[in-house]
């Protein structure tokens, strides 16, 4: 046995002995050096840390970990946490309804994050099923049943194998699973040893914990010492896991600490490198946990920040409100969205890269990328991204679109300005989406002039189809839902002035995860355009527009118009989506009468006028006013299928 020493030193010598790495007496590895004294006897560990050398002793495993230059396969140590939760309700909840919620009784049940390298995953995961559990399971919530969580740790099957093909004949005649199993328990001795201490790292306010007594010598002697208790119950608690552990080897060691412990992914990821760390550590050393992980993890690969000032990382605060998906707070909201429908659905979540996920069920996998399900074609979603070539594809095809023209130069759209558009409302915009003003006010010549100069090339002109904007989301022939739409505005109070109103309802808006604008140029040019200031205070129950530009469009109001509008004017959206080629999307109809019946005699009651192949599933389930609509679940299903 041997104890660890830490020796700060500026010369770069120690009491270990007088010696310098060299070529020939020492294995360097990325974070530090293993260093063989001249007397002979075991090698240190040496590494530099804030310009001092720090020197400490390390296990046989660890030495082979090093010479064998796999220090790098730290990272990738699979983790998964588990939590036992409890419901009120007794429910007899299928063991396959999800890969990460097992079923123990009528009221509780297993939640299991995704056993990965990838500790944000691994998080990540445990959060989100923790907060779709209810439901998976068809309940009211879940509660769970004590304080703390398990988590599993393993080596990677790498370094065991390549460890044993080194280990030599005699070694190798017991077999590997005995060489691999005789790994996972000198690892969980020591894990054991210094649990205690890796939870009072990891959570300074958490209650000491004594280490247990379980013996690691052998698996008999585990056996008959090792405890059963329930996940979580019992901080400090080390076990192993797996089936029939002498023939088929042990899968992971488990251990049991206060979930405060893990309040997000670098506290696990700093777990994670503490249990490497005990690997490497003597049993009965006596060395200060922290001072160990400061003389270990030095250079660039390693993570000084976590775990040598552990104690400094910030506790994390409460989900935003905007947050969909506990745990993917980072994803984009419509990726949380679809991410939470997925886990509910009982699919397996794998991430594939930056914005890129798996979802899946067998037989069936959804490739999840940006906001696209991989329900419509490639063709189809290129030319919803022209708007001149849609409207002209979706006249020949017999529904009616805004008339105007298409311009190459904004001096051509000038020119003509007088005979086609003067004294009428129209909409400038770009041919590509996403550029336009509306001016339900017909403009001056002046005032065109400045739109379609700010354009550039390719220019369309159009008049301004009337009515209210209904978008209607479409899926595979059948419209979901409907929801009218209308630019930013705010309403006056009679007290405050508008800089006052917007800047409240940004703040809100915000919270909720909505589009803004800011008191902008273009905005105190809109305002300026209906004689108002930001400093005007404007008087109780008036609207003022803040804008008619796409920008103001996605900042603008949005709610639940179902029952405002007539179900004949369906057919409408699902011809466009049909004429398009697309399963799902959302379409766009300015309505002059909802209230009015939709005939074919009557073509002029609805004007299609946009298309998007990926519609923003947030905004129905958060619209701006009235309650929303979670249609996530079944556009996910139609992906599936």
């Amino acid at each position: 046995m041997f104890k660890a020493r830490h020796v700060g030193i500026d010369n770069g010598y120690s009491n270990a002995g007088s010696f310098k790495p060299t070529a020939t007496n020492n294995v360097v590895t990325p974070l530090g050096w293993l260093q063989h004294s001249p007397r002979g006897g075991q090698p240190w560990y040496c590494s530099y840390w804030n310009g001092r050398l720090r020197v400490m002793q390390v296990t046989e495993d660890m030495q082979r970990v090093l010479q064998q230059g796999m220090a790098l396969l730290r990272t990738a140590m699979p983790v998964r946490i588990l939590q036992l939760g409890r419901w009120q309700r007794r429910v007899q909840l299928d063991r396959h309804a999800s890969p990460y919620l097992y079923p123990v009784s009528a009221t509780t049940a297993i939640v299991m994050g995704t056993q990965t390298a990838d500790t944000d995953q691994a998080w990540s995961t445990w959060q989100a099923v923790a907060a779709t559990a209810p439901a998976i399971a068809h309940v009211d919530g879940l509660t769970a049943v004590n304080d703390g969580v398990r988590v599993q740790l393993a080596l990677p099957e790498t370094l065991l194998s390549d460890a044993f093909a080194a280990a030599g004949k005699a070694v190798q005649a017991a077999g590997y699973v005995a060489y691999r199993n005789g790994w996972y328990l000198r690892w969980a001795q020591r894990l054991q040893q210094r649990l205690p201490a890796m939870i009072q790292l990891l959570s300074p306010a958490a209650p000491p914990v004594t280490a247990g007594q379980v013996d690691f010598a052998s698996l008999k002697r585990y056996q008959r010492t090792a405890p059963e208790p329930a996940i979580g119950a019992t901080a400090g608690t080390v076990t192993l896991a797996g089936v029939q552990l002498a023939q088929r080897g042990i899968l992971t060691v488990d251990v049991d600490l206060p979930a405060s412990c893990l309040p997000d992914a670098a506290h696990l990821a700093a777990l994670r490198d503490l249990g490497w760390l005990t690997l490497g550590l003597p049993d009965g050393a006596d060395a200060d946990l922290n001072a160990s992980a400061t003389t270990f993890f030095t250079g660039e690969d390693a993570q000084p920040a976590v775990l040598a000032r552990l104690q400094g990382l910030g506790r994390v605060a409460p989900p935003a409100s905007k947050t969909i998906l506990r745990g993917f707070s980072g994803a984009a909201p419509q990726q949380q969205l679809f991410l939470r429908a997925a886990f509910v659905a009982g699919m397996s979540i794998e991430p594939l890269g930056d914005g890129l996920w798996s979802l899946g069920r067998e037989p069936h996998h959804v490739l999840l990328t940006g906001n696209q399900l991989g329900l419509n074609p490639d063709a189809a979603v290129t030319l919803t991204s022209n708007r001149d070539a849609l409207l002209h594809y979706l006249g020949v095809h017999g529904l009616v679109v805004p008339r105007g023209n298409t311009y190459r130069s904004a001096a051509a759209a000038e020119s003509d300005f007088a005979r086609s558009f003067g004294h009428k409302s129209i909409f400038v915009g770009s041919t590509q989406t996403g550029r336009g003003t509306a001016m339900p006010v017909p403009p001056t010549p002046e005032r065109f002039a400045e739109v379609v100069r700010s354009l550039g090339h390719e220019i369309m002109v159009q008049l301004l189809a009337p009515g209210t904007i209904e978008r209607c989301l479409v899926l595979d022939g059948q419209v979901l839902a409907v929801q009218a739409h209308d630019y930013a505005y705010v309403v006056g109070d009679g007290r405050h002035d508008v800089q006052t109103l917007l800047a409240v309802k940004r703040a809100r808006r915000t919270a909720a995860g909505q589009a803004t604008l800011n008191l902008d140029a273009d905005v105190q040019a809109a305002l300026a355009r209906q004689n108002v200031t930001p400093e005007t205070v404007v008087a109780r129950g008036s609207q003022v527009y803040l804008g008619r530009n796409p920008a103001a469009f996605a900042a603008g109001e949005y709610w639940d118009d179902r029952d405002s509008l007539d179900s004949s004017y369906d057919a409408v959206a699902i011809r466009a989506a049909q004429a398009v080629g697309l399963r799902y999307c959302s379409v766009d109809l300015a309505v002059i009468n909802g209230f009015m019946p939709y005939t074919d005699d009557q073509p002029e009651l609805a004007q299609v006028v946009a298309v998007d192949p990926a519609p923003n599933l947030v905004s129905w389930l958060r619209p701006t006013i009235g309650t929303g609509v979670d249609l996530s679940r079944q556009v996910l299903q139609a992906a599936a299928q």
